[in-house]
């Protein structure tokens, strides 16, 4: 058969359109690839991939999720152990890192602990918490860190306080909620439940505790096993980002049922106080970075130097390229 230049050149227009509209996916036409993804938390941290699932954008690359609730700890250990290679509580990730393990970080949600000192109502400012218990997820976690940091700049010797390892944000709030504890970091929004049972708050503790709050954390074996995984969830994330921070309504909407807030008016509330914190693009400065890897190091107690490559946002920045023209 003979093809004259101007068929030649409609064939090759539409090969090439094809290869376009499919190039991000995996096999067309392919039963969808389970990968399973560690969260911590129904906070809006996550609402990213949460977003990016009701959207269709994990169908659009060929990917079905299975997204396991565990705590920070475990997903430390699943991560290690290669048991799950993706989570998308990137804190787990840096600490893994941060050990010596082979795990990176590939994009961020925010730099900072979103993250309130609630108390007692009894307690009017950072004195009054002498001689009183506070309640963390662990002694040594991050959270711990940021109170320690925080009380410290008050004036508070953080000899002075009595800080107890407790457990989640949901576990910490209800430990406060009985008078089991009198303070505690609650992240949002469980910081506007507590408000709404009479707790009140002490301050943003985020000032004074940087961290990677959502993303992507990976162990890095999966760049070798599933390079085009890798990537599409990086693409999912960062898409399923802009919806968040492009479209409230959605966002809200979405929010309410997945961190079981009722209250439209409180949602917003909790839209409004955090956005703001969200990266634009899923990367972090090298400052940021390295204030980070040295918090990591301090929870850690790690005494050696730390590898600055727990942070990779080359993928993040190729695909922001990708989708300079992207709208949700």
């Amino acid at each position: 058969m003979i093809f004259s230049l101007r068929g030649i050149a409609k064939i090759v227009s539409v090969v090439t359109l094809v290869s376009v509209l499919f190039s991000s996916s995996l096999v067309v036409g392919a039963e969808p690839k389970k990968v399973r993804i560690g969260f911590t938390t129904f906070t809006m941290e996550q609402l990213p991939y949460q977003l990016a699932k009701q959207r269709g954008y994990f169908k659009d690359e060929g990917l079905n999720p299975e997204f396991i609730k565990m705590s920070g700890p475990a997903i430390d250990m699943a991560i290690a152990s290669e048991d799950i290679l993706y989570s998308s509580a990137s804190t787990s990730a840096i600490r893994a890192g941060v050990s010596g393990i082979s795990a990176k970080v590939l994009w961020v949600g925010s730099g900072i602990a979103i993250m309130v000192l609630m108390v007692k109502p009894e307690i009017k400012r950072i004195s009054d918490l002498k001689g009183k218990r506070i309640g963390v997820a662990r002694v040594g976690s991050s959270a711990d860190l940021g109170i320690r940091a925080m009380i410290k700049a008050k004036g508070v010797d953080p000899r002075d306080v009595t800080i107890i390892s407790i457990g989640s944000t949901e576990t910490r709030l209800a430990a406060l909620k009985a008078g089991s504890i009198e303070a505690a970091p609650l992240t949002v929004p469980a910081n506007f439940l507590a408000e709404a049972a009479g707790l009140k708050s002490l301050g943003f503790i985020g000032d004074y505790l940087p961290t990677s709050f959502g993303g992507l954390g990976i162990h890095s074996a999966a760049l070798n096993r599933e390079p085009k995984v890798v990537e599409a969830l990086v693409r999912i994330g960062l898409k399923g980002l802009r919806v968040m921070k492009q479209d409230k309504a959605f966002a809200v909407d979405f929010m309410r049922a997945f961190s079981n807030l009722k209250d439209k008016i409180l949602a917003e509330e909790v839209y409004d106080l955090t956005i703001g914190y969200f990266t634009d693009d899923g990367v972090l400065s090298e400052k940021e970075q390295k204030d980070i890897l040295e918090m990591a190091g301090k929870e850690l107690k790690v005494e050696k130097s730390i590898n600055p490559g727990v942070f990779d946002f080359s993928i993040a920045r190729k695909v922001n390229k990708d989708l300079a023209n992207w709208e949700p």
